[in-house]
C-alpha cells in the first residue's frame, strides 16, 4: 500500500478507505504522513486494527483520531 501511494500520479493528501479490515491502509498512511479515513462494519475486525497500529512508527501528532 505505501509503495501504491508513493507512485501514484497524484500526491494523496487524503486516503478513504471504505473497508478497512484490518487497517492496512490506514497504517501506511499514518507511516508515510498521509490523513486517511477508514470505514469497518464488523466489530470483529477491531483486535486487527489494534495490532496492526501497535505496530507502526507513528508520524506527525502521533494521534489516532476516532470519529
Amino acid at each position: 500500500v505505501k509503495l501504491c501511494l508513493k507512485e501514484s500520479n497524484r500526491p494523496a493528501d487524503l486516503v478513504l478507505d471504505p473497508f478497512l479490515g484490518s487497517g492496512t491502509t490506514l497504517a501506511a498512511c499514518l507511516e508515510i504522513g498521509v490523513d486517511g479515513i477508514g470505514f469497518e462494519i464488523s466489530p470483529s475486525f477491531s483486535p486487527d486494527i489494534s495490532k496492526r497500529f501497535e505496530w507502526i512508527r507513528w508520524v506527525g501528532d502521533g494521534v489516532l483520531k476516532r470519529a
